[in-house]
């Protein structure tokens, strides 16, 4: 698994390279980055989105949110490092990482 100083440098290239001039709601990009960067747990919505439920996603949303699913959606698939997200697997997994098996020398 990558350490944070990788994830953080991957991150910040993926936005520079993929985003547009258009982006979610700042108060939604914190939210990721505080995920990404800390491993804070995410809310209901952003739990819904990073595990790739759509539906759940829409019932969590609030308006702004509902407004800005497009732009969530390309965010998340071109900024947000692929470990990170996809299924509630990858979430918990991102969350809380499993220890590496140490090799016997």
């Amino acid at each position: 698994m990558k350490d944070d100083h990788e994830v953080m440098k991957e991150y910040y290239e993926l936005r520079k390279k993929n985003c547009v001039s258009v982006l979610p709601p700042p108060y939604f990009i914190e939210q990721v980055e505080n995920y990404l960067f800390f491993r804070v747990p995410p809310g209901s919505f952003l739990r819904a989105v990073l595990e790739n439920k759509l539906v759940e996603s829409f019932m969590y949303a609030n308006e702004t949110n509902r407004r800005s699913m497009f732009l969530i959606a390309h965010y998340i698939h071109n900024v947000v490092p692929r470990a990170a997200w996809g299924s509630s697997e990858a979430v918990q997994n991102w969350l809380y990482p499993p220890e590496e098996e140490e090799e016997d020398a």
